[in-house]
């Protein structure tokens, strides 16, 4: 019977250290639980300083990353480029110049266009304006030879139907 009282003894205190143990374990779960859910409360806000008290070292860093990109592309979507310098990765800084002296470039470039369609705009206004007055002038001329006084197939020009030609008055010569 000794044997018997002995035997439950040690069942009953193994059944209680098991127990214990697991109570242990269970507090630990949970206290783990409460500190990954104070971690994921900071984590889906914007503010480091909470992740950084709540969460692990490595949590923290990833958190804060993605809050700077998320300020940086605000401020690139926005253009303020304060925010855009103290928040962006220095790759993100040196695309975003080379993109805004490129842009720069396209609009120099556009405006040189520009000129240069308006002076070729100019250019054949002029064209158009000589060639007028050359045709106005071959027109004039032609006239003027056909009404001049003919004998047979020669043409009979005197001085004053020179001077008449050439637009001068025949009596101021006189």
């Amino acid at each position: 019977m000794i044997r018997l009282t002995v035997a439950l003894f040690a069942a009953v205190l193994a059944l209680a250290t098991l127990s214990l143990s697991k109570c242990q374990e269970e507090g630990r779960l949970r206290a783990d639980l409460a500190e990954r859910d104070a971690c994921l409360d900071a984590v889906a806000g914007p503010d480091l300083s909470s992740t950084n008290l709540r969460c692990s070292p490595e949590v923290a860093q990833v958190h804060g990353t993605a809050v700077r990109a998320s300020v940086c592309d605000a401020a690139l979507l926005t253009g303020e480029l304060f925010l855009m310098r103290s928040s962006c990765t220095t790759e993100v800084k040196t695309l975003f110049s080379h993109r805004e002296a490129e842009s720069r470039r396209a609009d120099n470039l556009q405006e040189l266009l520009n000129q240069e369609r308006a002076g070729l705009s100019a250019a054949i206004t002029r064209a158009e304006a000589r060639a007028r007055s050359e045709t106005e002038r071959k027109h004039r001329a032609e006239a003027a030879l056909s009404s001049a006084p003919r004998d047979g197939d020669l043409l009979v020009l005197d001085a004053d139907r020179l001077r008449q030609l050439r637009g001068e008055d025949a009596a101021a010569d006189r």
